[in-house]
């Protein structure tokens, strides 16, 4: 069942891409993660609805801008001078 839930929401336009987790304890679908839109958010509940009518839907997806999703440029690019690594922990008089 979350495989196909997986498979839906990765298919729907609207929610491919996000980051959805999907777990499902009894009766209960429980959805979350982090989508850029409501309408995703939405939709994504929907979608478990739609496949699996029977079940209940606990929607904990966050809504984040874009921006909120991943790490900024400047930890990937960060640099380490050599010149401080060498001379770390030098004593100089």
């Amino acid at each position: 069942m979350i495989a196909a839930l997986r498979g839906a929401f990765a298919r729907d336009e609207r929610t491919a891409g996000s980051a959805i987790d999907v777990d499902i304890r009894g009766a209960v679908v429980v959805l979350e993660g982090w989508v850029s839109t409501d309408q995703q958010r939405r939709r994504a509940e929907s979608i478990v609805h739609e496949s699996l009518p029977a079940l209940r839907v606990r929607n904990e997806i966050q809504v984040l801008p874009p921006a909120a999703h991943t790490v900024p440029a400047e930890v990937h690019a960060t640099k380490i001078d050599p010149a401080l690594i060498s001379t770390a922990g030098a004593h100089r008089d």
